[in-house]
């Protein structure tokens, strides 16, 4: 130290610059050695967090797949329910059919010949459908039941006639008739009429 105070000034000058420029040589050279591992820890932390990310995102949406299958998935065939059965139709867009009977005599005397009617219409519209397989059946006062079927025309109608016969018990007869078509619910329907003893 007393050697560098011994020394000329210009000199002692010279000397105590190129101490400051070693030292802040140091210095930047340490501060650009912690900007690297600043760096690189910061990379691993974004690529570490871009892994866990897709790990959930992937996780989330087998979850929500699971989820819509086990919420959309309906049993089938006879195990649906009423209102399941009501949305299957809904999604097919099926059309409601609407039946009706006419019977030319009521009352009717036994040993007289009736004729019923069916007619099947869309619900909605009451558009006679044209098509309808109807098929039905007549049950006396008796075990004695009819069979009849048929195909509804052009006017959605379809007509069956037989004759009762004059020892048939008076009472109650009772008409179920069902219907089912291409693009329609099947629909059922029942009625009645009265048949009495005929005269002397």
């Amino acid at each position: 130290m007393v050697l560098l105070f011994t020394l000329p000034k210009r000199i002692l000058i010279s000397v105590w610059i190129l101490l400051l420029a070693i030292v802040v040589l140091i210095v930047l050279e340490h501060l650009q050695h912690q900007q690297q591992v600043s760096a690189l820890f910061h990379e691993s932390l974004f690529k570490s967090n871009n892994h866990t990310g897709t790990t959930l995102s992937n996780i989330t949406t087998t979850t929500e797949k699971n989820e819509v299958n086990r919420t959309t998935k309906l049993p089938v065939g006879s195990q649906l329910t009423d209102n399941e059965k009501k949305i299957v139709a809904a999604d097919k867009q099926l059309g409601i059919l609407s039946l009706g009977i006419e019977v030319a005599q009521n009352p009717i005397s036994a040993g007289s010949r009736q004729t019923i009617t069916v007619t099947a219409s869309e619900q909605r519209s009451n558009v006679k459908v044209i098509g309808a397989e109807v098929v039905g059946s007549i049950k006396y006062v008796t075990t004695t039941t009819k069979e009849f079927s048929g195909i509804t025309d052009s006017t959605g109608k379809v007509s069956y006639s037989w004759k009762i016969g004059a020892n048939s018990k008076p009472g109650t007869f009772t008409i179920e008739a069902k219907a089912s078509a291409n693009g329609y619910e099947p629909s059922t329907i029942t009625r009645t009429f009265e048949v009495v003893k005929s005269g002397p």
